[in-house]
């Protein structure tokens, strides 16, 4: 085995920039998405129910990263992170559905998303 082999295994060990870098994207995105103020009223009106929501999506998407997880290489630490992030997920699409950003708004920060991975994928390559 030679040095250079040890160097390509090592490469493809760690975790990739560009994922980092789409998980910042992608939670800003999903940030921008959210009317603040129309949540904020929800909150004060109905806190267990926007409480409820984002804990019920939460279980239901966490469950399907669970599931996804477990079947991936590391089986125990796929199913765990993918229920710990699916949960997360879960939670800001509840958000999504108490309090959506006005249309335009959400498409622009579909837009900024959608570019940011290409230019991310394409500078990866």
């Amino acid at each position: 085995m030679g040095s250079g082999q040890l160097d390509q295994e090592k490469k493809h060990r760690g975790f990739p920039l560009v994922a980092i870098l789409l998980l910042t994207t992608s939670t800003a995105c999903a940030l921008a998405c959210i009317d603040v103020i129309q949540l904020r009223e929800s909150i004060q009106k109905e806190a267990y129910e926007v409480l409820a929501i984002c804990c019920g999506t939460g279980l239901l998407v966490g469950i399907i990263g669970g599931i996804i997880g477990f079947f991936s290489i590391s089986r125990w630490r796929g199913l765990v992170g993918g229920l710990l992030i699916g949960f997360l997920a879960g939670g800001v699409i509840g958000l999504f559905i108490m309090a959506p950003a006005h249309p335009l708004q959400a498409f622009c920060a579909t837009v900024v998303l959608v570019v940011a991975s290409l230019a991310f994928k394409w500078n990866a390559l």
